[in-house]
């Protein structure tokens, strides 16, 4: 979560030039964890994108295993 800003920070700097407003990354911090704890939704999924990233790849995963668990299972009945 602390890390998000600062790609956006950086990635906006090489992108489109320097961040209007504050124009430093403590000033587009302290606006998207405002923003956060406005309840804004672009703020909240900027800020936990990582986390649900993760969520998502670790669920993938584990269905995949769950789903090739089944095809073996299903090998080994046909085997026998």
């Amino acid at each position: 979560m602390i890390l998000m800003p600062v790609v956006v920070f950086v990635g906006g700097m090489l992108l489109a030039g320097p961040y209007e407003g504050k124009a430093s990354l403590i000033g587009l911090m302290s606006a998207i964890y405002k923003d956060g704890l406005s309840l804004k939704p672009g703020a909240l999924l900027l800020l936990t994108w990582p986390v649900v990233l993760i969520l998502l790849w670790a669920g993938a995963l584990r269905l995949r295993r769950r789903l090739i668990g089944q095809e073996n299972s299903v090998d080994r009945d046909e085997r026998e």
